[in-house]
């Protein structure tokens, strides 16, 4: 994890303003943000309608239908606003952009850990 976080604080110096100021708060969400991920992962190993509508139920989030009627190839959309939704609860003063990005490099991270590609 050390070397992830070394490589988004070097992102960081990239930004300037307002930017770095987000992107500093997101690297600073991806600890809360990854034990997310990582339990949506291990509920949707083939993300099948059941595995989704079962996370939704978990998570206690509303409209799964919403997400089912997606093409299968967009539902890992749905599956990405399960996390920030769960994480927006345990972080409610976070603004949502930044809430989205921690949620980004949470899978980033989570995907270099096991050597997944995509």
């Amino acid at each position: 994890m050390n070397w992830i976080k070394s490589l988004y604080r070097k992102l960081f110096a990239y930004f300037s303003g307002r930017a770095s100021q987000d992107v500093s708060a997101a690297i600073d969400l991806i600890a809360l943000a990854l034990p997310i991920v990582e339990r949506i992962a291990a509920f949707t190993p083939t993300r099948s309608d059941d595995e989704i509508v079962r996370l939704f139920r978990d998570y206690a989030i509303p409209q799964a239908e919403t997400w089912l009627a997606l093409p299968r190839e967009q539902r890992g959309r749905a599956l990405l606003q399960v996390a920030a939704i769960q994480l927006k609860r345990v972080t409610p003063d976070a603004a949502d952009r930044i809430i989205d990005l921690a949620v980004q490099l949470a899978v980033v991270q989570f995907r270099a850990e096991r050597g997944q590609g995509r």
